[in-house]
């Protein structure tokens, strides 16, 4: 595996799976015993125009977007998290195959948050 398929690995794994859970969540709670603060936000969303309901659906896909690109800049040693002023150490991110290849993801020319925004690009 290579960066480029990670990414892409987690557009699809991570980012569309969150969007698509929030918005069904929002459109119908699941669960035998839901919270009422969930249900309360179903009743809101389900009344909201067309319009008003994709300006949320817009606010969650962004939000998903933020979450992933700031945890792969992390990865990618662009964003601290480090407590002080110095970095204490780096983020190192390997796929290992069943049959031991191993494959370094971060520390390349193509930053995983840089391909990342390739894939799902920031809407204007």
């Amino acid at each position: 595996m290579n960066n480029e398929t990670f990414v892409e690995r987690i557009k699809v794994c991570v980012y569309d799976v969150a969007i698509r859970i929030v918005k069904s969540n929002l459109k119908e709670v699941q669960g035998r015993s839901p919270r009422k603060s969930d249900l309360a936000r179903s009743q809101w969303y389900n009344q909201l125009s067309d319009q008003d309901r994709a300006m949320v659906d817009e606010v969650i896909a962004d939000s998903v977007r933020s979450a992933v690109f700031g945890m792969l800049m992390v990865i990618d040693g662009v964003r601290p998290i480090w407590d002080g002023d110095e970095p204490d150490g780096a983020c190192e991110l390997r796929y290992r195959t069943e049959d031991g290849e191993d494959s370094l993801l971060t520390g390349g020319n193509n930053p995983l948050g840089d391909i990342f925004l390739a894939t799902v690009p920031l809407e204007e």
